[in-house]
């Protein structure tokens, strides 16, 4: 699940749907993708606002190394796309824990949606 997490973090919506299928054919359970998903954004987030505020990464709990990886990523995302994923991903958590008829769909449709945004 982190790959397809790595892959909407990019914008790559092919790459990102083409794991999830593979994942879910595979019998990956949709609440581990979701949290992969979030846990991605959720980082993204956190290396903006640490540039934007002059802070550490000591100070966001994550090691030096993992934020020099997302870096170069977290750049894309600007606050009105963040905003919007932090709704996406929270809809999402809903459809997959019961919200949803069809949680593979549900998932498709965040994917797209989240890599729509950079």
């Amino acid at each position: 699940p982190i790959s397809i997490a790595d892959e909407i973090a990019k914008g790559n919506v092919q790459k990102a749907l083409l794991l999830l299928r593979h994942a879910l054919l595979n019998g990956l359970q949709p609440v581990l993708i979701n949290a992969a998903i979030a846990g991605k954004i959720r980082s993204i987030i956190k290396v903006n606002g640490m540039r934007m505020k002059n802070m550490t990464p000591k100070d966001i709990a994550m090691a030096p190394w993992q934020v020099d990886k997302l870096s170069h990523i977290a750049r894309l995302w600007d606050e009105k796309a963040m905003s919007k994923a932090i709704n996406i991903v929270a809809e999402l958590d809903y459809q997959v824990k019961g919200g949803s008829k069809n949680v593979h769909y549900a998932l498709e449709k965040a994917v797209i949606q989240l890599c729509r945004l950079i």
